[in-house]
């Protein structure tokens, strides 16, 4: 997830559904976007199986 929620999807539902300005329609259709039809996924292994290794900084020599 982004740590900024104007290009983040799952970020928008989640202030509309919190949003009280909003119809109480709109939050609902927020609620079931965010909880039902919205999925993440972690980042795959590598095609020995074993995951893929952290980023690092690298130093200049």
């Amino acid at each position: 997830m982004t740590h900024n929620a104007t290009i983040s999807i799952a970020a928008k539902w989640l202030d509309d559904m919190n949003n009280a300005s909003l119809t109480e329609a709109q939050r609902a259709t927020a609620r079931k976007n965010y909880t039902e039809l919205i999925a993440t996924a972690g980042f795959p292994n590598r095609p020995d199986g074993k995951p893929w290794p952290t980023a690092r900084r690298s130093r200049p020599a």
